[in-house]
């Protein structure tokens, strides 16, 4: 088995183009370029390390050729044994003994982080969903905070000479028919300086909560963000879109605790002698 370049390949997707990270392979068995999307356990909370490979022949240019040249093969990633995948031809079987016994560990390497990355997005969507999620956290969840990025919530403008942060956040709940981004900002290095408002998705804009400053401040950082701005047409609807898609039902499944919640002030577990809000929880 051996490897050949990756590329990025434009691929058309509910009449939009997206452009993919796509591997390419080529075997002892078969010399056809194939390419190579792996596909994970989507059950939420599962940790297995089981990989489900769509392997389909293409030209040297990338394009697939005719149907009858695809197979899934199931491989556990992390000790690189293969099986057929389901409905797989027996004319493939070659190949998937060749895929067991010599599957590149620069391959086996990402698609494991891969896995783990997906394992991580699982337990946040397990948090989100926790019904005293929103309320403990006083605030809409942000991107940052569902998927475990850094600065793709975080949207830097300066105020004169003051440095201000706006944080984009959405409600998570499904079935509620809200259409609005809260945008909440606050200056990084002045805490307790902060205040909200509702940006719906006609233009329409309900500011409250100004802390630290009167109502009229507000207005005007609010306003030196807004000339700022750089974002693209649509940007707050996407979002709220993804939000929602990852988010619950108005009426979220419980989760049963297996220890007592730790409060914010009790005493860290770990035995620092730090509150937990000052220590793990952090």
């Amino acid at each position: 088995m051996q490897l050949e370049a990756p590329v990025i390949l434009a691929v058309p997707i509910d009449e939009e183009v997206r452009y993919v990270y796509t591997r390419f392979v080529r075997f002892d068995a078969d010399p056809r370029l194939f390419s190579v999307w792996p596909g994970f356990c989507a059950e939420l909370g599962c940790k297995c390390v089981d990989a489900l490979l769509a392997f389909q022949a293409v030209a040297d240019t990338g394009v697939a050729v005719e149907p009858e040249t695809s197979f899934i093969a199931n491989v556990n990633i992390k000790t690189g044994s293969a099986q057929p995948g389901p409905d797989c031809p027996p004319i493939f079987d070659a190949i998937i003994a060749e895929l067991g016994r010599d599957l590149p560990a620069e391959v086996q390497a990402d698609w494991l982080a891969e896995r783990k990355r997906e394992l991580e997005l699982a337990q946040r969507l397990e948090l989100i969903r926790d019904p005293s999620f929103i309320a403990d956290l006083g605030l809409y969840p942000s991107i940052d905070e569902i998927l475990g990025l850094s600065g793709w919530s975080h949207h830097p403008f300066q105020h004169g000479d003051a440095a201000w942060v706006m944080e984009d956040r959405y409600c998570p709940v499904r079935k509620c028919a809200c259409d609005a981004a809260h945008l909440h900002f606050h200056r990084p290095k002045v805490p307790g300086t902060t205040f909200s408002f509702r940006l719906a998705s006609d233009g329409g804009i309900d500011l409250w909560d100004p802390q630290g400053m009167s109502m009229a401040e507000a207005l005007e950082v609010a306003s030196s963000w807004a000339r700022s701005w750089k974002g693209t047409d649509g940007f707050f609807t996407r979002r709220l879109d993804l939000v929602k898609s990852l988010g619950f039902d108005d009426q979220p499944r419980p989760i049963v605790r297996t220890e007592p919640k730790i409060g914010r002030n009790d005493a860290c577990p770990c035995g620092s002698g730090k509150k937990y809000k000052k220590c793990c929880g952090r």
